[in-house]
């Protein structure tokens, strides 16, 4: 992830029709838009290879802590003149804590696994969202995401090498990864809409970075916050394009996209890291390519499904509204 999973607009927005793809502003700007999110998957697909290399020469958690600080400095300017809100700071350091967690424990499994299979495996969370939703509503998930939850499992086989053997201590802890970010969506699902989006995304930034700045200096000491050159430039470049310039070009795009046109624009995200990695050396075999097909056929099924159904009942009890046939 990703940042993809960072809460979008917020509540100064006021409510959209997740069926037309332009929520407000002209039409032509669809294009500009669908270029945007592009660019935020390209950008965050390229940091589980630039992760991965940094990572080698620099202790994870420090990384982490110059990387979000860095982005939280950014945002931070944004920030200032954007609109507070009750409970911002308190809903930002629960949200920042479930989405902090899931970097370090993906962030520690990059020095285990390729770069591509931590970024399939990290889009897992499509199937830990709808299990943790039910264990917080009581709400069966979709039938259409129980089957998504089944072809995520055997994209999973079949990227991991067919079996328990393949899970190794990378694939684990990316699944670790998986569902502290799918806890962070849960934990935004009930919060995200009553923010600003950009002071929002501020606060979990600076709670990622100071968390992972108290956590790296007990444990490893402020020496290991001097990064080498090359995690330097790393912690600079994620930090900046690929979580403040990535996610507010995100923010900027879904303004005038739909959801679901967005989150399938942004499943070119482990497509960018798989072709990086690929380029980069990273083994590439038949069971890998189906097995991350697998994994993103879950998640379109997982997205488009269950609001397509939704909005053929919609239309149906309209038309009957109306006084018009609904299978016409």
């Amino acid at each position: 992830m990703s940042d993809a999973a960072l809460p979008t607009p917020g509540p100064q927005d006021g409510p959209r029709d997740d069926h037309d793809d332009r929520a407000d502003g002209p039409h032509q700007i669809h294009w500009q838009a669908d270029l945007a999110l592009v660019v935020a998957a390209f950008f965050f697909g390229t940091t589980f290879l630039i992760v991965k290399d940094a990572v080698e020469d620099a202790e994870p958690v420090a990384f982490l802590a110059v990387r979000f600080l860095i982005a939280a400095a950014v945002l931070g300017v944004a920030a200032r003149r954007r609109p507070a809100s009750p409970k911002l700071v308190r809903h930002g350091l629960v949200a920042g804590l479930a989405l902090g967690a899931g970097y370090v424990v993906q962030t520690i499994g990059l020095q285990y696994t390729t770069s591509s299979t931590s970024a399939f495996l990290t889009y897992v969370l499509v199937v830990f969202v709808p299990i943790l939703t039910f264990a917080v509503t009581r709400r069966l998930p979709h039938p259409a995401t129980l089957a998504a939850i089944g072809l995520a499992l055997a994209g999973v086989w079949l990227l991991t090498g067919g079996g328990a053997a393949g899970l190794g201590r990378g694939e684990l802890l990316t699944l670790g990864c998986a569902l502290g970010f799918a806890v962070h969506m849960v934990i935004l699902g009930s919060t995200a809409g009553r923010h600003d989006a950009v002071r929002f995304t501020f606060v979990q930034m600076a709670t990622v970075g100071g968390s992972c700045l108290v956590i790296g200096v007990a444990t490893d000491g402020w020496s290991e916050l001097a990064l080498g050159g090359r995690a330097l430039g790393a912690a600079v470049f994620t930090g900046l394009f690929a979580t403040a310039v990535a996610f507010l070009a995100m923010v900027w795009a879904q303004r005038a996209v739909s959801p679901p046109r967005a989150a399938l624009i942004l499943l070119l995200e482990p497509v960018f890291a798989a072709a990086l990695g690929a380029a980069a050396g990273d083994p590439v075999t038949a069971a890998s390519v189906a097995g991350g097909t697998l994994i993103l056929v879950a998640v379109i099924v997982s997205e488009v499904v269950p609001k397509f159904s939704a909005r053929r009942l919609t239309d149906g009890s309209r038309s009957v509204r109306l006084g018009a046939d609904p299978s016409r």
